[in-house]
């Protein structure tokens, strides 16, 4: 049953209308309004479209004008389904000045908010009507309460929110953003362009101020142009830009709720510090390149399954075992701009095969998320899920994809991971190589496209380089560790990929296995003496059940029969071979646990 109601759903298509407007005006605009407002919240279609192609301009870094958007939505086939040219004359009308474009921003997202409310209440009516005399009453509860709870996300605040500023004078402002536990104050602008950010955290019940740090946000012209803003001359100043950069920062280093804490205390132990060992660690960023087609995304999904499934197949520890890896239980989000959902069944659905799993139920799998803007818009739709699904580990395909457009790579870069940290998940990064390295015209690494800023911002860095003959079901890889922060490099690992049932790279795929390669084959005479140490050890620990040895031990004791193996090779040839860095020797890995 449903009651009837014949008044319109919430909207104002005044504010729609000014908000385009505004756009038009002055395209500087946009940086006040797309952190919060999304095309879905314009109740009317002409609006809708106008400001997609608003976005869609704004993110291939062109300018957002009358001629430009004409031709925007005559490409999008659109022109004529919002009213011609004259429709965008009539918005240049609408308004006089692009000044409150922020302010009617928020009503047309308030007004979007209300209509989930009204769609939410029907839903929640029709269950106490349909459900509620039914002896499942407690169903119709939970569900009134998801509803409810998916509206509450919508209305809580993230980092990307409107900040508040006042001035304080002609040198000087104070932006505040308040958070559920926390609340970040920026104020005191210096003549350097510095910004001193402090963190309140609200602990139970009280009050604790913590200055972060003093950050230079601004270029010297941003800074000129700012000083003019303060003194009411006519300069456009990205302030929601700016200032999001500072919250972003804060972020980083005060995870909302969170008191500082003390550091020196004795580690836990690997099983608490590493997602897969050894390439990625708990809570940090870890960055994945390669060429195009060299398996990127098959190895994060491979990854992201394994950790997913571990606590219902066991089993999977060896396949990871046998890789020398070692997955811990995570909860998973892959957020992809590169394929399709349909893409991501059948890679997924491969992999399965290939550990002989045929379950499909929900519960055996991770969460996925088509993109299609730059990362830092996609934020609120990204936190609403890792907070609802208790996200613990999130792959992002690709880097070069979820980043925004412009000239300057490194800033679009710094901003890039400033937005993944704050997500509090263990991200998997995937990247691409630089052209060069693609084509095979340098021997060593010239790292991820695009910035160095890549390079130095992800705890690790892996380079992925793969070799395949056409028509042949073997890929085999190499995971160079090139960078590490704050401990030695990890051994260069090799992944043979066997694909059955299709050639490479068909879209239809039955079924594909994982498997250990021997990256010695110019030694054979010395690998037929040898087997994986890691294989040995990690076989002796998750077999046996020996609880007396911990993973933190066992991972000492791989070190240092490492060590030895590099030692007998240097003894056997007289220097040491890059090359061999994968080879462990025939060396009982037990002997060296303490």
């Amino acid at each position: 049953m449903s009651l009837q109601d014949n008044r319109l759903p919430p909207h104002d298509l005044a504010a729609e209308e000014a908000v385009n407007g505004s756009l038009l005006i002055n395209d500087n605009a946009i940086h006040e309004v797309a952190p919060f407002l999304k095309p879905e919240d314009f109740f009317s279609e002409p609006g809708r479209f106008v400001y997609e192609a608003a976005l869609d301009l704004f993110q291939r870094g062109e300018p957002i004008d009358q001629v430009t958007m004409a031709q925007e939505l005559e490409r999008q086939q659109r022109l004529e389904r919002v009213g011609g040219a004259a429709y965008l004359v009539h918005l240049l009308g609408v308004v006089p000045t692009s000044l409150d474009a922020g302010h009617y921003g928020k009503i047309v997202r308030n007004s979007s908010i209300a209509r989930s409310l009204v769609v939410a209440g029907t839903q929640i009516t029709n269950l106490a009507y349909d459900e509620g005399c039914t002896v499942d009453l407690g169903t119709a509860v939970n569900k009134a309460k998801m509803l409810i709870a998916g509206i509450e996300q919508q209305v809580g605040p993230s980092f990307i929110d409107h900040p508040e500023f006042s001035v304080l004078g002609n040198d000087s402002f104070r932006a505040h953003w308040q958070g559920p536990s926390v609340t970040i104050e920026l104020s005191r602008l210096q003549p350097s362009g510095n910004v001193e950010i402090e963190v309140i955290h609200g602990v139970n019940g009280h009050s604790k101020t913590l200055v972060v740090a003093s950050h230079n946000l601004l270029r010297q012209n941003e800074f000129f142009n700012l000083i003019k803003a303060l003194e009411g001359s006519r300069v456009t100043f990205p302030w929601r830009e700016g200032l999001t950069k500072a919250f972003a920062m804060a972020m980083q280093h005060f995870k909302e709720g969170t008191p500082s804490q003390k550091v020196g205390r004795k580690p836990e132990g690997m099983s608490q510090t590493w997602q897969v060992y050894p390439i990625s660690e708990r809570g940090q960023i870890t960055e994945v390149y390669g060429a195009g087609g060299g398996l990127k995304t098959y190895l994060a999904i491979y990854n992201m399954l394994g950790c997913q499934l571990l606590p219902f197949y066991p089993k999977i520890s060896d396949y990871f075992s046998s890789l020398g890896l070692i997955p811990m239980q995570a909860n998973g989000l892959y957020l992809d701009w590169e394929s399709s959902k349909e893409s991501m069944d059948r890679r997924c659905w491969a992999i399965k095969a290939g550990w002989g799993i045929t379950n499909d139920s929900d519960d055996e799998c991770f969460e996925y998320l088509s993109c299609d803007k730059p990362l830092l818009y996609e934020m609120d739709r990204i936190r609403r899920v890792i907070e609802s699904r208790d996200i613990t580990f999130v792959v992002i395909d690709s880097q070069m994809a979820a980043s925004r457009s412009g000239t300057n790579p490194d800033q679009l870069a710094g901003e890039f991971f400033n937005a993944v940290r704050t997500l509090g998940c263990t991200a998997w990064v995937v990247d691409h190589s630089t052209k060069a390295d693609a084509r095979g015209d340098t021997l060593e690494s010239s790292g991820p496209f695009g910035s160095v800023v890549k390079y130095n911002r992800a705890r690790a860095v892996w380079e992925v380089r793969g070799t395949h003959t056409e028509g042949d079901e073997f890929y085999d890889l190499s995971l160079k560790n090139v960078k590490n922060n704050d401990s030695q490099l990890f051994h260069t690992i090799g992944i043979r990929a066997r694909f059955y049932n299709t050639p490479i790279p068909s879209r239809v795929l039955q079924k594909v296995e994982f498997e250990h390669l021997n990256l010695l084959n110019d030694s054979p005479e010395l690998a037929q003496r040898t087997v994986g140490i890691r294989r040995l050890a990690i076989d002796y620990f998750t077999k046996t059940g020996n609880k007396r040895i911990s993973i933190e031990k066992l991972a000492a004791a791989i070190g240092k029969a490492e060590a030895s193996v590099r030692a007998e090779l240097y003894r056997q040839k007289g220097t040491f071979d890059k090359n061999m860095e994968g080879l462990w020797g025939l060396i009982d890995p037990l002997q060296h646990i303490e």
